[in-house]
């Protein structure tokens, strides 16, 4: 050992488990392997290094030394003299056993946990079948009623798919006296499977309240975590029995995370399950701060985001002005709905961009979002109309329209943003969306005009400035339209190629600048057309042969539709 190496001075231990392999049981057995070190009264420096160790081996134990059916083994064990840690990772492939160097001995080293005969007490594994179950009950296991012969016991019992019978048997260390009785033998079902996944989760609960202990000290005094009961939970104690907890909630068959009031009448924290432990004890830490010192949430935990964006700005801003805000999803976009009773798992796509809901007198939601290619778009609804509009916020923040939906987040602030929503319909005044977005209604059953289909869509989603020009062709000052209807024996999508002959005729239309495309079309369009299409910043629309409904092909002209789900539908019912 190098001078640099810290020093053992516990006292000897060891410690050896099976563990399935795959990913999780390499993870399980990272873990598992802290707590133990940190219980035998490791130093962390060591247990950090020892934990880079355990790492890697059960890493390539699970990729390279997998054998189906088969688990490996993690060993642990503590000497004291000389003083040292050694970590054994037997992987699954005992047909290939390395082989030592010249001179070295080949003498297989015995189990560090085995149980000699001669011991007061012996365990005994043996493999039984599970029992056939209909569909939608509990899980049934079968006691093992045979013992197996160790010279044809299986190299490796935890079997997928099987229930292990672990039967303790006492033996006396002596000849029993006479009259005296020895006790019989025992057996009980013991699904590994179910204790080992019980067991991780204990495992990662007492890793966060460690985290928690570290980062937020001021709150270690009031930190409770329940290791039993129906489930496990980390609890930040306020006054009396009452706290805020962090637990593993489930939503019809999916686990998530939740951090829970004690009143229990506002929204809960809903996040992913893959969301970084410091994450989460930084938001139950916010919560438990919040309540004590009787204020609000601090941004971003009270909008359940763990970054601070440009929707959590708005959001303050917003909220400073009197204005109620409903919702913001930005990182996270994980939330609860519907009744208290059983609440729903609602799911926000990163794809669909940010967006924040907010609510003004009378009853008018408003959304404002941030989309990836368009930037700032805003929409309204309200009772009377029982739809969406659209706001321009171009006309009401610098009076000039703009040809295109959205707005580059560049042109203007937060701030302005902010002014602009909380004024209300007199901040929008001219720029008042009378007409709604209602999609298309043919006004006949005998057919339509495709000019007046496109005409009556396209301009209230923000194309301003598309009007009918001469013999019934569409005309833009800042873009070029295109019209492409295919056969029926043709292929159903259009290529890339098509698409970039299409978009060079755009760009030559342009007389002291280029024309962005908006291509109207029949038939589909390939990943690769689509994704260049978002490069050329052109529209691509499937026009509907019998219904003349438009619908958007490529992810830019997905961003200039409203919404078109009911603003009310996702929200949490109150008590």
């Amino acid at each position: 050992m190098n001078p640099s190496s810290p020093q053992l001075d516990t006292l000897p231990g060891v410690f050896s488990l099976l563990l399935s392999s795959t990913r999780r049981g390499a993870r399980f057995g990272r873990l598992l392997a802290v707590t133990e070190l940190r219980s035998w009264g490791m130093p962390s420096s060591i247990t950090e290094r020892a934990e880079q160790i355990v790492a890697e081996l059960t890493a390539n134990a699970v990729l390279h030394g997998r054998v189906q059916s088969r688990d490996f083994r993690l060993g642990l064990s503590l000497s004291p003299a000389p003083r040292t840690l050694r970590i054994e990772v037997t992987d699954a492939r005992r047909d290939r056993m390395p082989v030592p160097p010249p001179g070295m001995s080949t003498a297989r080293p015995a189990a560090a946990c085995c149980l000699s005969p001669s011991s007061p007490t012996a365990g005994e594994l043996c493999p039984t079948r599970r029992a056939a179950r209909p569909y939608g009950r509990r899980r049934i296991f079968r006691p093992c009623t045979r013992r197996t012969d160790p010279a044809n016991r299986p190299d490796n019992v935890f079997d997928q798919g099987k229930s292990v019978a672990l039967r303790f048997s006492r033996r006396a260390a002596s000849p029993a006296a006479p009259g005296s009785t020895v006790p019989g033998a025992w057996s009980v079902p013991f699904p590994p499977s179910d204790i080992l996944a019980a067991h991780s989760k204990w495992l990662y609960f007492q890793g966060l309240e460690h985290t928690l202990r570290e980062r937020h000290p001021e709150l270690a005094h009031r930190i409770f975590f329940n290791p039993g009961g129906p489930f496990f939970y980390l609890k930040v104690d306020l006054s009396g029995e009452s706290g805020v907890a962090l637990a593993i909630t489930r939503f019809g068959n999916t686990e998530t995370w939740a951090i829970l009031d004690p009143q229990l009448d506002g929204e809960p924290s809903v996040w992913a399950p893959s969301t970084p432990g410091e994450v989460l004890v930084d938001s139950l830490a916010a919560h438990a701060a919040a309540h004590l010192a009787g204020v609000p949430v601090a941004s971003p935990w009270r909008w359940h985001q763990s970054e601070r964006s440009d929707m959590t700005d708005l959001a303050d801003l917003l909220t400073d002005s009197g204005v109620k805000v409903r919702r913001v999803v930005a990182g996270n976009g994980w939330f609860a709905y519907g009744p208290r009773h059983e609440p729903k798992l609602g799911l926000i796509e990163s794809s669909r961009g940010h967006h924040l809901d907010a609510e003004l007198p009378g009853g008018v939601l408003v959304r404002v979002s941030i989309k990836p290619n368009l930037g700032w778009t805003a929409h309204v609804h309200t009772p009377e109309w029982n739809a969406w509009g659209r706001i321009d916020l171009s006309r009401a923040l610098t009076g000039q329209k703009r040809p295109v939906p959205g707005l580059p987040l560049a042109s203007t602030s937060v701030e302005r943003i902010a002014e602009v929503i909380s004024g209300g319909f007199g901040a929008w005044a001219e720029v008042r969306p009378w007409n709604p977005f209602r999609g298309y209604s043919q006004p006949s059953p005998f057919g339509f005009n495709h000019v007046d289909a496109v005409l009556a869509q396209l301009p209230p989603l923000g194309f301003n400035d598309l009007r009918e020009g001469v013999d019934g062709a569409l005309v833009s000052d800042s873009h070029h339209v295109e019209w492409c209807e295919r056969r029926p024996k043709t292929p159903k999508n259009l290529l890339k190629p098509e698409l970039e002959r299409m978009n060079g005729l755009a760009a030559a239309a342009g007389e002291d600048a280029p024309k962005r495309l908006i291509l109207i079309t029949n038939c589909g369009l390939s990943r690769p057309a689509a994704s260049f299409a978002d490069q050329a910043k052109a529209f691509v629309f499937h026009l509907d042969p019998d219904t003349g409904q438009l619908d958007p092909l490529n992810p830019r002209a997905q961003e200039a539709l409203p919404p078109w789900e009911d603003p009310r539908k996702h929200d949490l019912e109150l008590w």
